[in-house]
């Protein structure tokens, strides 16, 4: 094998992990400037709302279960059917949860049927991710979105006269030919004999409490701006959160294909490299923003001041500086640590947001993210230095 080839072998696997990754939130981005342009950004804001929820309750179904059984095929490759089948089987109980809540909130409306089939059927797809993952078999899941991805950008562009719940179909049955795709490649997986397994759900929780309080945190300034403004600046700021969403994404394609070198590094090293990581950061941000300001000006055109530019960069550039010390407290097994610092930034981001957003607009919303990022950068590395302290001590 030539020393070529060899490199391509390497890259593939994390170029297909960053499309898998960054996919979803190109097409999120890409279906709302065809809702905003074609149709009414109104009821792209109605959609930010129920992505909010979509969100949140998907992260709840998930329970962990792709970092949990990621570290659990590590460790007995031969009995992934086993493991995942098991873990699968005993989540569909939290299915039911959201779905009682979704038919109470909306009352049985059409909104509320089709926002319970995205909860169901992206549940069902999320589940095949760890698979995806361990095996490197990313290209199911990569064309899956582009299949879907093409689909409803012919659909949403042939038809120019859809009502809202057309719209809300076409969604639909974009996330049922994803989870379709996935779930014949992954046939193989499933198992209705598996047990159902307890255990598993425990072992998974601290996962899960990660996940959600994460998603939590990055939602909430979105959740009060939901509750104080209307639905046309709600579009407009899930589309410039879901460009800052774009560029910090980078910190974690940065960052995967060196995790296992990170936890192997000594605490100083780890100091350095979150400093290097942050001079990176300044790179991505002013090309992010660059990107940002081009699509929004000449694609979705939105005008907005310089002031919201400089905001979007607070807020991405602290997940530079701070996710090689997440994992340096992942190594140490501070994961408790790093749900609190999410509670934190939940707390502060909430707090804020009812404070800056009825003044401010989209900026007090942008406003409250960036404190809360540059409170969590605050608290990791109390964190960290507070780890590194009692280590000291303790030898």
């Amino acid at each position: 094998m030539s020393r070529y080839h060899k490199i391509v072998e390497r890259i593939k696997p994390v170029f297909g992990n960053t499309l898998s990754l960054v996919l979803p939130s190109v097409t999120n981005l890409l279906l709302s400037l065809l809702v905003i342009r074609l149709y009414n950004a109104e009821w792209w804001g109605k959609i930010v709302e129920m992505q909010i929820i979509y969100y949140l309750a998907t992260n709840f179904t998930a329970w962990g279960n792709k970092e949990y059984l990621l570290r659990e095929f590590s460790k007995t490759p031969a009995k992934i059917k086993s493991i995942w089948s098991s873990s699968f089987n005993s989540r569909l109980l939290y299915i039911l949860l959201p779905v009682y809540i979704l038919l109470y909130i909306y009352d049985h409306s059409i909104t509320g049927v089709f926002l319970i089939a995205w909860v169901v059927l992206r549940h069902i797809q999320q589940s095949f991710e760890s698979v995806a993952t361990f095996e490197k078999k990313f290209i199911p899941i990569v064309s899956s979105e582009f299949i879907s991805l093409i689909l409803i950008c012919l659909a949403l562009y042939g038809f120019k006269d859809l009502a809202f719940e057309n719209i809300l179909l076409m969604i639909t049955i974009s996330y049922a030919i994803r989870t379709l795709i996935v779930m014949i490649v992954f046939r193989k997986y499933f198992s209705i004999d598996s047990e159902l397994s307890f255990a598993t759900l425990t072992a998974s929780f601290t996962f899960m409490l990660l996940a959600f309080t994460n998603t939590a945190q990055s939602k909430a300034d979105i959740l009060v701006l939901n509750i104080l403004m209307n639905k046309t600046d709600l579009a407009k700021y899930g589309v410039i959160t879901g460009f800052i969403f774009l560029s910090k994404s980078a910190t974690t394609f940065i960052v995967f294909p060196f995790a296992k070198n990170i936890y192997r590094l000594k605490k100083s090293s780890v100091k350095l490299l979150s400093t290097e990581f942050l001079k990176y950061g300044f790179a991505i941000t002013l090309c992010g923003l660059l990107f940002q300001y081009i699509m929004l000006n000449y694609f979705y055109h939105f005008q907005f001041s310089t002031s919201m530019y400089i905001l979007s960069a607070v807020c991405i550039l602290p997940g530079f500086w701070y996710l090689p010390i997440v994992y340096f407290l992942f190594k140490r097994n501070k994961q408790i640590k790093v749900i609190i610092v999410n509670i934190i930034g939940i707390a502060i981001n909430l707090i804020a947001g009812f404070v800056f957003i009825k003044p401010f607009g989209i900026n007090g919303g942008l406003l409250s993210m960036a404190i809360a990022q540059l409170f969590m950068l605050a608290f990791v590395y109390y964190y960290f230095l507070k780890t590194i302290d009692h280590e000291h001590r303790t030898f």
